[in-house]
């Protein structure tokens, strides 16, 4: 067991060696995500900066989000118009870098593992770029937005690549697309894994037992303003995200906490981030809000479940896939248990998540829709109807705490008429025979294994306040 949990560590963070592993230095791939961005550049950071030289995005904010923004232009000129422009992209995307050539962007591309790329090019360097297998067909780059004054002139490049978006001659027009397109890309960007194997089933129970571990750390208005101090030094280059940091400073409160999930904020995207890569150091840093977030959806739990008419709750989710990913986590694993390993977000309406699904997708993907049956008596992890809280209201959002594990029912053989893959789940809960038995087998040695994870994956400096209580728990 002590095996499969060093795999669960790798599985997270390749980086991380065993003890009993020889050190290596890590190379400019394998940073640790957080570091202190108060600190003067570090080695790493400055062999990054030697392959994009004109980068103003420091490790820490490059790795805070789940894309990452290259603006690639020979002529681009450090001048006020730049600095204004890159304001405004900074304030969807918020890591930026800007390259020279495409050399140069190539070589920063090969640095990125587990985000999506967003890149803006100039006309001239689009027409060599598109000839380019190596770029075009990186799996991390979604889309290409060509920002240049000469649109007629360059208009045949939008039909020969399909990863081009469109042309652009106004910094407006094209922030309008890429916030559009981001926004849509987070919405698919939903963490789930599944129990085929033993080294998966490790990995499951882990990531589900962690999140409980994570509801038992006290909430304090220390940790809010710790977590404050440590965006403002991601975002201070970004005004509207340094207002959200100051507000959630000043007027966040656990009776908000659904509210705030709902905003297109850093909180959102940093903490949905984390929980993709289960990056257990900034986790810890958002464990007060994690636990504010449950808190408050098992209060409207209570007072929503009485209040159903019927004991059995539809719900929809719906999402974009490749279809490698499809076939690998969703159709090899009929009657398995899939677990969602960030809160859930779905709707009452149907259509509402078919039309989520086919919304603007990256090429190669599948549209796919979740109808999730919920046995409401038997549901045991908190879920409510949040949409007096949304910032969405139209969307009747029904949000499931973090954790929440289904059953896959069925497939769909084929799509459907509007090209949509269904899939059918149904609730289990935390009695469940076949969930019971994983989790027992891996619980004992989990829990006197974790304060290890929490050294190899911990930045030790910055975490020397961890409560004793969140390594031993149990």
């Amino acid at each position: 067991m002590q095996k499969l949990l060093s795999s669960y560590l790798q599985l997270l963070h390749p980086q991380t060696k065993s003890s009993s592993a020889t050190s290596e230095p890590a190379s400019t791939t394998q940073l640790h995500t957080y570091a202190d961005p108060t600190v003067g550049h570090n080695r790493e950071e400055k062999a990054a900066i030697q392959i994009a030289p004109s980068t103003r995005t420091s490790t820490s904010e490059s790795k805070a989000e789940n894309f990452v923004l290259i603006w690639l232009d020979a002529t681009i000129q450090t001048n006020r118009d730049t600095l204004e422009s890159e304001e405004k992209l900074r304030s969807i995307v918020n890591s930026l870098v800007t390259c020279h050539s495409i050399d140069q962007a190539k070589d920063f591309m090969k640095q990125i593992e587990d985000q999506e790329i967003y890149l803006i090019v100039s006309g001239r360097l689009a027409k060599e770029l598109i000839s380019m297998t190596e770029i075009i067909d990186n799996t991390k780059l979604n889309s290409i937005y060509i920002y240049c004054s000469q649109k007629v002139e360059y208009e045949d490049l939008v039909h020969r690549c399909e990863k081009i978006r469109d042309i652009f001659d106004d910094i407006d027009s094209l922030c309008a697309c890429l916030k559009q397109d981001t926004e849509q890309a987070l919405k698919n960007l939903l963490p789930m894994s599944t129990v085929t194997d033993e080294k998966n089933q490790a990995k499951f129970l882990c990531a589900q037992l962690h999140r409980d571990l994570l509801f038992t750390v006290e909430s304090t208005n220390d940790a809010k303003l710790e977590l404050a101090d440590y965006c403002y030094n991601i975002y201070k280059s970004v005004p509207t995200q340094i207002r959200y940091i100051e507000e959630l400073r000043t007027e966040y409160h656990a009776g908000n906490a659904i509210h705030w999930y709902t905003r297109q904020t850093f909180l959102f995207k940093m903490l949905n981030k984390a929980l993709i890569a289960q990056d257990t150091s900034t986790l810890y840093r958002f464990h007060f809000f994690i636990k504010d977030l449950h808190d408050h959806l098992e209060r409207m739990h209570s007072l929503y479940k009485p209040s159903l008419q019927s004991r059995v709750l539809k719900v929809y989710r719906g999402l974009s896939m490749t279809m490698a990913a499809f076939k690998k986590t969703i159709c090899a694993e009929v009657n398995n248990l899939i677990g969602f390993d960030s809160f859930l977000s779905t709707s009452l309406n149907d259509r509402i998540a078919i039309e989520f699904a086919l919304e603007k997708q990256p090429p190669k993907t599948e549209s796919v829709v979740f109808c999730i049956e919920i046995d409401v008596d038997q549901m045991e992890r908190p879920f409510a109807d949040i949409s007096r809280w949304s910032e969405f209201r139209r969307e009747q959002e029904v949000l499931f705490s973090i954790g929440t594990v289904f059953q896959i029912v069925n497939v769909a053989k084929e799509k459907t008429s509007d090209g949509i893959w269904m899939v059918h789940l149904k609730s289990v809960n935390d009695n469940d025979e076949k969930l019971q038995v994983q989790t027992q087998q891996i619980q004992s040695a989990l829990l006197e294994f974790f304060e290890d994870i929490l050294k190899e994956q911990c930045d030790v400096n910055n975490h020397q306040q961890l409560p004793a209580s969140y390594a031993n728990v149990a």
